[in-house]
């Protein structure tokens, strides 16, 4: 496991959103993994948010991927496949500001603050991976060779991959409570994330079918 909760030089959003006044005072969600089951049609309402809050902070990007009939968790509508290439600087600088905010300490010194708050469970990204509950970031299996020999989208060098909880992808976590970008709903709760680590390190045959506004 890679020590630390920033992914690479402390870039993050400024303000972070982890830190609002609507924010601070209340206790973190709590770190869980659900894992996958069943196929959905439709992106779930949190999905929805997730990605128009991805639109407006990762500027440019508009090419993503949710819902694929896999068996994993894209399946269920809460995994998203946000197209940002770590080979390309520019993609690569957005990515990892994105990445930093949500593993960032809050004024109050909380680790993983807004991925807590906004119920994110895993992130892949460049050979590596973090889970919720994790205190960093471990090497995705998919690289087990090294970056120069992974397959670029197998090894989620090409896009991020996120996951979301079952709360948030029903609007159900501080975060969109909140209503911070547009974000409602009520409700909650927690299970340890541990169980579910070993289908995490599977690679995935992502990405997800991607769609492209713009």
């Amino acid at each position: 496991m890679v020590a630390g909760t920033a992914f690479a030089a402390k870039r993050t959003l400024d303000p972070n959103p982890a830190n609002d006044a609507t924010l601070l005072g209340k206790r973190l969600d709590p770190n869980r993994y659900d894992g996958a089951g069943g196929c959905v049609r439709r992106d779930p309402k949190g999905m929805k948010n997730l990605i128009g809050w991805m639109k407006r902070n990762t500027k440019k990007n508009t090419v993503y991927g949710t819902i694929r009939c896999d068996g994993g968790v894209h399946g269920t509508g809460r995994a998203l496949d946000w197209m940002l290439d770590a080979r390309k600087k520019a993609q690569k600088r957005r990515a990892t500001t994105v990445i930093n905010t949500w593993l960032a300490k809050d004024k109050r010194g909380r680790p993983n603050a807004l991925a807590r708050r906004m119920g994110i469970q895993l992130i892949i990204y460049n050979c590596r991976w973090w889970q919720a509950g994790d205190r960093g970031w471990s090497t995705y299996s998919a690289c087990g060779g090294g970056k120069k020999k992974a397959d670029p989208t197998q090894g989620h060098i090409d896009h991020i991959h996120v996951e979301l909880t079952k709360p948030a992808s029903k609007l159900r976590t501080s975060f969109w409570q909140a209503n911070l970008q547009g974000g409602g709903g009520s409700g909650g709760g927690g299970v340890s994330p541990k169980a579910k680590r070993s289908s995490a390190q599977a690679p995935e045959p992502g990405p997800a079918i991607l769609s492209r506004e713009g």
